[in-house]
């Protein structure tokens, strides 16, 4: 009996444990990761909770920040590490900003157009407090 309750505890803490990549950081943006611009824009357009997200911190509907990003982000590293205000998205609903300094190498997705850093990969929280969308 005794063994069987430590078998059945190894089992529960490997599987806690088996697929880190599915477990988000904290007050992340996203519900699961991405590895690219139109997993991104899918996630936005498939997730109310993600999509409330983006619209609120944007000030933007959710549907035209997916065909943004979607057309006009792309996933790279940082070329040089830098400080940036990263936003974050507790479960209260509340939004709030940290001063962080990123590495070099860090995942971002990043404007295509001029490389500016727009959302950490691994969240996707937002490090710049707004986008300009074409008309």
């Amino acid at each position: 009996m005794r063994f069987a309750l430590m078998l059945i505890a190894l089992l529960v803490a490997a599987g806690a444990g088996a697929n880190p990549l599915l477990r988000m950081p904290p007050n992340s943006y996203l519900v699961r990761p991405v590895s690219s611009a139109r997993e991104l824009a899918q996630q936005i357009r498939g997730e109310p909770e993600v999509a409330q997200r983006y619209a609120r911190h944007f000030k933007q509907p959710a549907y035209a920040l997916a065909d943004f990003f979607e057309k006009n982000l792309r996933l790279t590293r940082l070329e040089r590490s830098g400080e940036f205000f990263v936003y974050y998205a507790p479960p209260d609903g509340q939004l709030l900003v940290k001063r962080r300094l990123l590495p070099r190498g860090k995942e971002v997705f990043v404007l295509k157009s001029n490389n500016k850093p727009v959302l950490l990969a691994e969240c996707g929280n937002p490090v710049t407090p707004a986008v300009s969308l074409p008309r």
